[in-house]
Order: C-alpha cells, then sequence, then structure tokens
C-alpha cells in the first residue's frame, strides 16, 4: 500500500462521506491533494536514502583517514617498541661478532693445520739430513778407521828405533789412536825407545781406553 493511499484514507475519515458527493471542484481538489502525496512520496523515499547515505559517510571517512591517525599509538607503546628495535639490533650486532669470530677461528685452524704440515715436512727434511750426516760420519770414521789400521800396520812393520823415532816427532792427538791400532807386544820396543817424558804421557792415553 503506497503512501499517497494512505494519506488519501485518512483524508477521507475527516472530511467525511459528504465530500465525496461533491460534484466538480470538490472531487478536483481531492484528486490534486492525491496528486500532492504522490509527489510527496519519491521526495519521502530520496529523504531515507540519503539518511541512509549520511549514516555510511562516517564509516567511509574514517576509511580515508591517514593510517597514522586511524592507528596512532600512546607514549607507552612508543618505548616499548623503542626498547623492542634496540634490543633487537643488539641481538644482531652479536651475531655479527659471533659470525665473525667464527670466520677468524676457520682462518686460524685453516693455518695452523698448514703450519703443522710445514713442521711435518721440515721434520722429514731435518731427519733425512741427520741420517745423511751420521751416514757421512759413520763413513768417515770408517775411513779413519781404516787409515789408522793402515798406518799402524806401516808403524808395526818398521824397526822400533825407526817408529820411536817418527812417535817423538807425532803429535799426541794423533799418535794416540794409531798406537791403540798396535798390540802391546808389538808397541813395547818402541816404547822402550821413546822419551820416558813422551813414552809416559802416550801410556796415560792408552790406559783410559
Amino acid at each position: 500500500m503506497s503512501v499517497g493511499f494512505r494519506t488519501f484514507t485518512k483524508r477521507v475519515a475527516i472530511v467525511g462521506l459528504t465530500g465525496m458527493l461533491l460534484a466538480g471542484g470538490g472531487l478536483t481538489l481531492v484528486q490534486n491533494a492525491w496528486a500532492a502525496d504522490e509527489a510527496k512520496a519519491p521526495a519521502t523515499e530520496a529523504t531515507a536514502k540519503d539518511a541512509a547515505v549520511d549514516k555510511a559517510e562516517p564509516e567511509t571517512a574514517e576509511l580515508k583517514k591517514p593510517a597514522k591517525a586511524r592507528f596512532s599509538l600512546n607514549a607507552g607503546e612508543l618505548t616499548v617498541l623503542k626498547q623492542l628495535a634496540e634490543r633487537r639490533r643488539q641481538i644482531d650486532e652479536r651475531e655479527a661478532r659471533l659470525v665473525e669470530r667464527e670466520r677468524v677461528a676457520a682462518v686460524m685452524e685453516t693455518r695452523l693445520a698448514d703450519q703443522a704440515k710445514e713442521m711435518k715436512r721440515l721434520q722429514a727434511v731435518l731427519a733425512k739430513q741427520s741420517a745423511e750426516i751420521e751416514a757421512a760420519k759413520q763413513a768417515d770414521m770408517g775411513a779413519d778407521k781404516a787409515r789408522l789400521t793402515k798406518l799402524a800396520k806401516a808403524y808395526k812393520a818398521m824397526k822400533p828405533k825407526d817408529a820411536a823415532r817418527l812417535f817423538e816427532a807425532m803429535d799426541m792427538a794423533m799418535l794416540a789412536p794409531i798406537a791403540r791400532e798396535i798390540s802391546a807386544r808389538s808397541l813395547a820396543p818402541v816404547l822402550s825407545r821413546m822419551s820416558a817424558e813422551k813414552a809416559n804421557e802416550l801410556g796415560r792415553l792408552l790406559r783410559r781406553k
């Protein structure tokens, strides 16, 4: 049922049935009133729509506000956020230091491993050189031994007085090794022909053997 019809019904109740029987101008007056009510109805509906739009406008306006205005923080919340940001910065710095320490430790570990390898190589070289030196020493000793043995045989083959004369002129450091290669039985006649001082000194060195 339309708004105009309801309004018309009310007016009929007020005017009464006698008004509807009026001819000519009365009927025309009633029709004009009905048309006016019908014209007002769209305006009323538009007004309702405008009211609904006005009601929705605050929400739309709220959404159109900047994010900073809609999500404002108080002083306490800002302080907490600053503390969290500082804490995060400290954690990041600590993690960066740990990463740097791990990198330095890895570099040092690599260097130590390289140094250990180099030390092993040097030890092997030194061991080889020591072995070569010892071999040369033994060879020299063997050569000296052979030379001393040969000299001892030569002096042993000499006459005691000739050997004594050569022993007298010889340095004691050279004489003692040669005399050790000669048996006591062969050396006794030589010592008896040497000076007492030289013979006694040679005898002391031989006894220390």
